[in-house]
């Protein structure tokens, strides 16, 4: 790395200063929204009475009668990895418990999918593949039963308080993401130099699926394993969960999911 930097130092800061300026002017707003709105959300009237009203629902499509599960479910959904790792952490449930939510739960977020990527491909393309990956990690959710224990509730908060710390947690995510984002995307420029390899790159960090244009069971794949990049993010809010264990389930849930979107995909 050290050689190739110095032989072409030109092209690394070049490619460090497009992932800066893509994460900056696509990603960031989208992952601060996200984040903002999912911590108040989680604390507003409006979600607990939604939560109620669909409690049935819920808990049939979950398998559990945990209100508490059903609310990080929707959060899940809603500001997707890395970000809904904070939710259950702050969550009543037990640690074991939590580690499996982390990984039953880890979706790509809303913003992501359903903007950046609809708007790079298409919005039916977004649909059936976000379709699929839920219907998976659900199916995984549902197969691996447990008990859920909770402890006692945490202190509520006023809306300012919790205004200010979302804002606080989001920013201190965000340079996380971006350090992690340009690590990773140092990879891909130093084994993009030596092999090239395109179908590496969307592996390593997904958000690069957004600058080439790949073939829909290659975006489904890795929109579904979320790429290094995010994995390491996870992993970096939850590290008990070993690297390794984050990865080999990501590969085997999002192989699932690629043969499901390529049924639907068909079907729809």
């Amino acid at each position: 790395m050290l050689i190739l930097y110095f032989i072409d130092g030109k092209s690394f800061y070049l490619y460090n200063f497009q992932t800066i300026t893509f994460f900056t002017s696509s990603l960031f707003p989208n992952l601060f929204f996200f984040f903002i709105l999912s911590n108040l959300f989680s604390t507003s009237v409006f979600f607990k009475f939604f939560c109620q009203i669909f409690y049935f629902p819920l808990s049939f499509l979950l398998k559990s009668n945990s209100k508490e599960v059903h609310e990080l479910f929707l959060l899940s959904i809603l500001c997707g990895s890395p970000l809904y790792v904070s939710f259950i952490r702050k969550s009543k449930l037990s640690f074991t418990d939590q580690n499996h939510l982390i990984l039953s739960f880890s979706f790509v977020s809303l913003g992501f999918i359903f903007s950046l990527v609809a708007q790079k491909y298409s919005s039916k393309l977004s649909f059936i593949i976000f379709l699929s990956i839920l219907i998976t990690h659900i199916m995984y959710f549902r197969f691996k039963k447990i008990n859920y224990t909770t402890f006692e509730q945490t202190k509520k908060i006023s809306f300012i308080q919790n205004l200010k710390r979302s804002i606080n947690q989001s920013f201190n995510a965000s340079i996380t993401i971006l350090g992690i984002m340009m690590f990773c995307n140092i990879i891909i420029f130093y084994l993009t130099s030596l092999i090239n390899i395109p179908y590496l790159k969307g592996l390593i960090d997904v958000t690069s699926i957004l600058n080439t244009s790949y073939n829909d069971t290659y975006i489904a794949f890795s929109i579904s394993f979320l790429g290094l990049s995010m994995l390491l993010q996870i992993n970096d809010s939850a590290h008990e969960i070993p690297l390794f264990k984050l990865i080999t389930f990501k590969l085997a849930i999002s192989l699932i999911t690629t043969l499901l979107f390529i049924f639907l995909n068909y079907l729809i």
